[in-house]
């Protein structure tokens, strides 16, 4: 699960390092500087929402804690084929 998360989080990180100068070049000839930054802004704003709205809380826990309150237990024992 772990290594799936890793995967993915990578996946969309070089989508947005191949299209991030297109679309930021776009902008800027289109909007200038101050649209390429309120462009900018929106999206991180929209990143801290939904991380302020499904994210888990993990302070002071351990994984095997999370997994339990997550219902998670099958997939993150090491026993499971």
């Amino acid at each position: 699960m772990r290594s799936t998360a890793t995967g993915m989080s990578s996946a969309f990180g070089r989508i947005g390092s191949i299209t991030a100068p297109a679309i930021i070049g776009f902008f800027a000839a289109a909007l200038g500087f101050a649209g390429v930054f309120t462009m900018t802004t929106v999206v991180l704003l929209v990143g801290v929402a939904v991380v302020l709205v499904f994210g888990l809380s993990t302070a002071g826990q351990s994984l095997e804690e999370l997994s339990e309150q997550r219902g998670l237990d099958a997939v993150a024992s090491p026993d499971v084929p």
